[in-house]
């Protein structure tokens, strides 16, 4: 998890560094194909529990879900973020997935919200304003 977190900084720094050398899609599309070629191999050691997998519609449209949308679409708007505020303040941002999170599960799945996530979902959101408001 540390090193997750790590690269995670680097990339942060990285990217504003160099937004104005690669058009922020192209910058995706490297880092897909860099994804790929680092995950072949991890997913040739672990072929035989995909085999076990029933690739039925939903599972692979579940599986296209997710790498559109809380993948692409969610790095296209942090990246946005890191050109507009910068790194330090764009990354403050990340403290409200849990919120939405659990918004997409009210909408989605019918969850009922407990004061003790409307509670900590006030802290973050207030934690987040102190955190980027105007200087």
């Amino acid at each position: 998890m540390l090193l997750a977190m790590i690269t995670w900084a680097f990339y942060s720094i990285f990217i504003k560094q160099h937004t104005w050398k690669f058009p922020t899609y192209g910058a995706l599309l490297v880092m897909a194909v860099i994804a790929i070629i680092i995950f072949i191999p991890l997913l040739t050691i672990e072929m035989d529990h995909y085999r076990s997998i029933n690739w039925s519609w939903e599972v692979i449209s579940g599986l296209a879900y997710l790498g559109v949308f809380p993948s692409l679409i969610a790095l296209i708007a942090y990246n946005k973020g890191i050109e507009a505020i910068g790194p330090s303040r764009a990354s403050v941002f990340l403290n409200l997935i849990p919120v939405f999170t659990m918004l997409g599960a009210v909408i989605f799945l019918r969850e009922q919200i407990t004061w003790i996530q409307l509670i900590g979902t006030s802290f973050v959101i207030f934690g987040v304003l102190i955190t980027n408001r105007a200087k």
